[in-house]
């Protein structure tokens, strides 16, 4: 089991790393203004390392509605906030799906989230760039959660530890995207003027996580918890091919 844990993990970071140069050279190659398809390839390996999380058995349907779900409460959270786009409480949300549920889907929950946003507030050549960032949030988060390196059962500490990512990773990545899609590859002394210039809007989005998870961190790990004991959900992999059939094979075998 611990096995199969590192080696999903390790085949989510390799998905991770081919993003990120997806992310980088596709534009490059078919043209800034096909960012429906680099969203679109971005999406496809996104999938990857969620569906090898199953390990060979069937996902149940419950785990892909609640996933969803986190999603739609992603989009929500951050279409609530249209008028003041710098505090984006979604970025809480993506994180609660990664240490609940692990690295996989954390990067998918973030990549998704941001996508179907991205309908409400706009899509264009950033997109891939924003997809690839808020999933790397969740991606993160999971991995940190599994390393049991992040405090998940103390709300304050995690409410700092979502200020802090926004703030230090996040943000400037979002920042160095938008120079570079701008403007073009920045030097020493304009990457330092561009992480300055986004500090305070940086600041807005990391406040906007940390209160999320103040408000809401403890009762939504609470509902996933209980979901996730009750349906069983991305636990381990099955031991043969009857654990996979076997309540079907047995309703078969009741009926004759």
């Amino acid at each position: 089991m611990e096995n199969r844990k590192n080696n999903n993990m390790l085949f989510t970071a390799a998905i991770v790393i081919l993003c990120v140069l997806v992310v980088t050279v596709m534009p490059r190659i078919i043209g800034s203004s096909k960012y429906y398809i680099t969203s679109s390839v971005v999406i496809a390996l996104a999938l990857l390392p969620f569906i090898f999380s199953f390990g060979g058995r069937r996902p149940k349907a419950m785990e892909l509605i609640v996933l969803a779900v986190m999603c739609a409460i992603g989009v929500a959270a951050r279409a609530v906030f249209v008028a003041f786009p710098a505090f984006k409480p979604m970025t809480g949300i993506i994180i609660i799906t990664g240490v609940a549920f692990g690295p996989s889907a954390g990067f998918l929950t973030g990549i998704m989230t941001l996508f179907f946003s991205n309908y409400i507030f706009g899509h264009g050549p950033w997109t891939p760039w924003q997809m690839f960032a808020f999933g790397f949030a969740g991606f993160i988060s999971g991995l940190l959660a599994v390393k049991g390196i992040l405090p998940k059962t103390n709300r304050n500490l995690m409410a700092i530890y979502g200020y802090l990512l926004v703030q230090l990773v996040i943000g400037p990545f979002l920042d160095l995207s938008s120079f570079v899609l701008t403007i073009g590859l920045p030097t020493s002394t304009t990457v330092w003027d561009m992480f300055k210039s986004g500090f305070s809007y940086n600041m807005v989005h990391g406040v906007a996580v940390a209160l999320l998870i103040l408000l809401l961190y403890d009762p939504i790990m609470e509902k996933l918890e209980r979901i996730k004991v009750k349906y069983g959900m991305l636990e381990e992999e099955p031991q043969s091919f009857e654990d996979i059939f076997g309540e079907e094979e047995r309703t078969e075998g009741e009926e004759q």
